[in-house]
């Protein structure tokens, strides 16, 4: 059995990590907003295919969310945020940056084959 506090602890974490709302959550794995308000209060935990869908959008393991780490997966959901960002981008802005960064050329020829064709 999961510890229901360390389940509100991280799932509070990935929440404010991605700027979600307990509505937002409730959306995504199908319950209520009271269900998840419960979650983290630390009084309930979901079925195990709600913590999958959960780890899947965060893009984590499901241990990140059931267990205690001594440093959570900072990195991990702030380049996932980074990554989602970059690529909401118009290509040519991501050109441009990947440009700047000295990106090798095989990396600029593979986001000018996701250019639409005109």
């Amino acid at each position: 059995m999961y510890d229901k506090r360390i389940f509100a602890d991280n799932l509070m974490y990935y929440m404010k990590a991605n700027n979600e709302t307990q509505i937002d959550v409730a959306k995504l794995i199908g319950v209520s907003k009271s269900n998840v308000s419960a979650y983290i209060k630390g009084e309930q935990i979901p079925r195990m295919d709600k913590v999958q869908i959960l780890a899947d959008h965060y893009g984590v393991r499901l241990s990140d969310l059931l267990e205690t780490k001594k440093a959570p997966a900072k990195a991990e959901a702030s380049d996932d945020v980074i990554i989602r960002f970059f690529r909401s981008l118009p290509l040519e802005q991501q050109r441009g940056i990947l440009l700047a960064l000295g990106a090798p050329p095989e990396v600029l020829a593979a986001l000018d084959q996701q250019a639409p064709n005109e």
